[in-house]
């Protein structure tokens, strides 16, 4: 009740606008706890939080934030930070606070799009057989983006993924996005080695996916 009341209801009273709730998580402040039920059904139902962003890379944590939430009738709505769970979210309809959009982005537009049925208005990758039916090429697409992303955000020798944002900037360099991939020189968080040249195959599959569907903004 002390963390409630003194630190997220606290904040709370400075917002003007409905904000989004941060859970922070051990693996990124030595003192956080994750959101236990009791507390994220309080910060759910108060009327300046309409979300919250879970910074985890345990997926579970963001299925049990969503499911409860679902169950409840909660106006809440729970925001992935799960980098490993990009399919898994658009299955359920979450949505999407990650940092594999920065890099991923145009993939993962086309895969939320191909998992709506063939009905929807506006979808842009039809299945071609019309009502109650998605495009079933989303799943080598949810193939291409999780194998991309395991390599951008693998552990380092520390059990740290940190240095994913020197592999980003060596991705968004590469599609033209950025004018150079250099790591600021005060920077600990890089990649060892040639990354590069490890970019170049892990983004393999992704590229020949969005060949395959036209996917615009995605190519070399």
């Amino acid at each position: 009740m002390a963390r409630r009341d003194k630190y997220y209801f606290a904040l709370a009273e400075q917002l003007t606008p409905p904000g989004l709730v941060h859970a922070l998580e051990p693996a990124f402040v030595e003192f956080a706890t994750p959101f236990g039920p009791w507390l994220l059904k309080e910060l759910a139902e108060h009327e300046k939080f309409i979300g919250g962003k879970i910074s985890t890379l345990d997926e579970p944590h963001f299925l049990y934030w969503t499911a409860m939430c679902r169950d409840l009738g909660l106006d809440f709505q729970a925001h992935s930070g799960d980098d490993f769970g990009i399919s898994q979210a658009i299955r359920m309809g979450g949505a999407l606070l990650i940092g594999a959009g920065v890099s991923a982005c145009p993939l993962i537009c086309a895969a939320k799009d191909m998992w709506l049925f063939d009905s929807v208005t506006n979808k842009t990758h039809s299945a071609g057989v019309g009502g109650a039916r998605f495009d079933t090429r989303v799943y080598k697409l949810f193939e291409a983006i999780q194998s991309f992303e395991d390599q951008i955000f693998r552990l380092d020798a520390q059990g740290s993924a940190a240095a994913y944002k020197h592999s980003t900037a060596v991705v968004l360099h590469a599609l033209g996005h950025i004018d150079s991939a250099e790591v600021h020189p005060a920077c600990t968080d890089q990649r060892p080695g040639d990354e590069q040249a490890r970019m170049e195959e892990a983004m393999r599959r992704p590229l020949r996916m969005a060949e395959r569907l036209g996917t615009p903004k995605f190519d070399l």
